[in-house]
């Protein structure tokens, strides 16, 4: 199978600057996001939630990956998790990239070391522990096995590449969803092919029916990338969703879900639709 096709042709022309502001200071004594919500709870090891339901069909997590830096992976990552965590399922964000990001700063509001784990607006909000190169693998896998364990829903932020060694664990793993997110840019629909192509090859032509390709708007108004990539990838990966342009989330500062706008609300609300029914089809291995 070719993606570098006829499906790039009249590919979108807006201009390749990013609009993304880096990340606002965090101040940790600053009051909870969300008013009235509890206080935010350090805690040392993965709580078992009381009335978390653990899963018993795929799929069994969410990896996020976005086909280049800057591209919206990490606001994804939130909205989803604020999306997917419901009275039964606990959410669980988990900052998987290789240096350490920005997730739980715009998700909680504070910095997170490795292996620190805090609950806060209904959403379990961790960074990986941190190993030996050689382990970094074998660490990861560990987390998600104690989160699915403990009756968690994992979102795992990778930030980019979607290659890194110490994904493998998930990427082998049917059950697990990937979001691929690009943004409405050409230069960065230009990197999706590859990336595309890179998955059928490495994990199996199978596995593109568990790939969602999220396209976030950088700015008012709308582009035709996201129809455009619909048209062109229908039958050949499992969904493409639109993330609309969100004043608030493109801040780049602590993301406050109750003041996104109910039409990226929804956008978020019809993506975690499409994670659950994606992971339902999962193939089993």
């Amino acid at each position: 199978m070719t993606w570098a096709g006829d499906w790039l042709e009249g590919e979108p022309t807006e201009d390749n600057e990013s609009d993304e502001k880096p990340s606002a200071p965090v101040d940790d004594t600053a009051p909870p996001l969300v008013p009235g919500s509890e206080a935010e709870a350090p805690v040392d090891e993965v709580p078992e939630p009381e009335d978390a339901l653990i899963p018993l069909a795929p799929p069994s997590a969410v990896l996020i990956a976005g086909v280049a830096g800057g591209v919206g992976a990490t606001t994804t990552a939130v909205g989803l998790a604020s999306a997917l965590h419901t009275e039964l399922v606990t959410a669980a964000a988990v900052d998987t990239t290789p240096a350490g990001g920005d997730l739980s700063e715009r998700g909680c509001g504070r910095e997170l070391n490795p292996g620190q784990w805090v609950s806060e607006h209904g959403v379990l909000w961790g960074r990986r522990t941190l190993g030996e190169l050689s382990g970094d693998a074998a660490a990861l896998a560990s987390v998600h096995s104690l989160l699915t364990a403990s009756g968690h829903f994992p979102i795992y932020d990778a930030g980019n590449p979607l290659r890194a060694q110490h994904l493998a664990p998930l990427l082998a793993d049917a059950s697990v969803v990937i979001v691929l997110v690009v943004s409405s840019r050409g230069d960065s629909v230009n990197r999706l092919p590859s990336v595309l192509e890179w998955i059928e090859s490495t994990l199996g032509a199978h596995t593109l029916a568990s790939v969602v390709v999220a396209v976030v708007e950088v700015r008012p108004g709308s582009t035709p990338v996201a129809d455009h990539l619909s048209a062109h990838m229908a039958g050949r990966i499992g969904a493409v969703r639109l993330i609309g342009h969100d004043r608030s989330l493109a801040a780049g500062g602590p993301i406050v879900t109750s003041a996104m706008g109910s039409g990226v609300e929804q956008d978020f609300t019809a993506l975690a639709a499409d994670v659950r029914n994606l992971g339902a089809a999962a193939p089993t291995q």
